[in-house]
């Protein structure tokens, strides 16, 4: 070389080839060039026979993935059919290139699926909703799981899908009420020969009157033997 030192055959040759390589991947779009350069000069002083050649930061220019995380749910169980569950997650754009028609899978029979952006920037987030309706049969299973899946297009190549996340909201267990049965006497009437379950009439120790009359305030009647203790009707009374 003019003015220089004239590199050793062998080490041209060495970086002709490689840089060859560094242009064939760039322009199949394989290769990003790294920011510190694509060939290392040898220092001032160093025998260029030494010099390492070509150094190159092998990463894909056009690569494209899409990432998945579930948010806190709105619902955390639920107690019957027909109640709307929304399953949340976070969808980014992890990888190097822009994704459209971003989107989310459920496992889900019937759910419905919204996204606030369905075009996403390397590294931007969009919030997606799997909406869902609760069956008598979730109900009876203890719970509807939800696994879901984001995927996205690249500008070339096929879409892009994350790893499934999957997501559980059980059913909540309602106590039957409880009921307490509280006994309340009926009175009922006394007259020779019959008994009428009139409402106020009463009978106490063989004395008959109204209002438990004869017994005190607060005397319960008690049916002498043979009367009917429900009945309104007469009946006969046998001794």
């Amino acid at each position: 070389m003019a003015g220089g030192r004239r590199l050793p055959r062998g080490v041209l040759a060495r970086r002709l080839g490689l840089l060859a390589v560094a242009v064939g991947l760039t322009a199949t779009g394989l290769w990003a060039p790294s920011s510190a350069g694509a060939v290392d000069s040898p220092a001032p002083g160093q025998d260029a026979a030494a010099s390492t050649g070509a150094s190159f930061t092998l990463t894909r220019a056009d690569a494209a993935s899409i990432g998945l995380a579930a948010l806190p749910q709105l619902e955390s169980s639920f107690a019957s059919a027909g109640v709307v569950l929304h399953f949340r997650y976070t969808v980014t754009n992890t990888g190097a290139v822009p994704l459209t028609g971003v989107t989310l899978r459920s496992s889900l029979a019937g759910a419905s699926v919204h996204c606030d952006g369905t075009t996403l920037a390397p590294g931007a987030s969009t919030v997606c909703v799997a909406t869902y309706t609760t069956t008598q049969a979730d109900v009876a299973a203890g719970g509807v799981t939800n696994v879901a899946t984001a995927t996205g297009q690249p500008p070339t190549g096929p879409a892009v899908n994350s790893t499934p996340v999957s997501v559980t909201i059980l059913t909540r267990t309602v106590p039957w009420p409880s009921l307490v049965f509280i006994p309340v006497p009926f009175p009922v009437g006394a007259q020779p020969g019959t008994a009428r379950g009139g409402p106020g009439a009463g009978v106490i120790g063989g004395a008959s009157g109204v209002g438990g009359a004869g017994g005190g305030a607060g005397a319960v009647a008690v049916a002498p033997a043979g009367t009917s203790p429900l009945g309104s009707q007469p009946v006969a009374v046998t001794d």
